[in-house]
């Protein structure tokens, strides 16, 4: 039974998976089993070749995916492992040296909850990952703003009334600074 062009041979097996480790094409040749040549140049065609291969290639990118998703820590991961340190919820191994007579110390490892710097730190990460974590400079800056903004909409309904705030004011200006201070305030 003849193999088909988009199934792999157990070179290019075993070449898929060396490439995935080292990501050089022709140490990846050389330990897949196909024969280096002199100076490598054998094997630095064939990887060159075998890579090109637009099978071995979607076999090599199913592969890192598989890798990424087992590997490497999505956004969810990442930031559920925050809270649980900024919660105190995780634990750590520590360290610790033990004195046990004169002149005689023993290390042991402890189990730790997250000191109170290391519980701030991640509080700090998540902060800023939901844009909670505001400067005393970018406070102000966004005082300023809407200050500007509240000074912009008296001047348009003085402009629409033909009168000045003291004309006008039933009491919206009031509400309307006391409502940005009390925002404000809760950030």
């Amino acid at each position: 039974m003849a193999r088909k062009k988009t199934e792999l041979t157990e070179k290019q097996r075993r070449f898929v998976d060396e490439y995935v480790k080292t990501g050089n094409a022709t140490q990846a040749a050389i330990n897949a089993g196909y024969k280096p040549g002199p100076h490598n140049q054998q094997a630095k065609q064939t990887g060159a070749s075998t890579l090109a291969k637009a099978h071995v290639q979607k076999a090599i990118q199913a592969r890192l995916k598989k890798m990424e998703s087992k590997r490497i820590a999505d956004a969810t991961e990442v930031l559920e492992y925050l809270t649980a340190v900024m919660r105190g919820e995780s634990q750590g191994n520590e360290l610790v040296v033990e004195g046990q007579g004169p002149g005689i110390s023993q290390a042991r490892e402890v189990r730790k909850k997250p000191s109170e710097a290391e519980r701030l730190k991640a509080a700090g990460m998540l902060s800023k990952r939901y844009d909670l974590h505001m400067t005393t400079v970018e406070y102000n800056i966004r005082l300023e703003r809407l200050q500007l903004e509240n000074e912009k909409l008296k001047a348009e309904i003085d402009r629409l009334n033909g009168g000045t705030d003291e004309d006008i004011n039933d009491g919206f200006i009031e509400a309307l600074n006391a409502t940005a201070a009390k925002d404000w305030a809760d950030e």
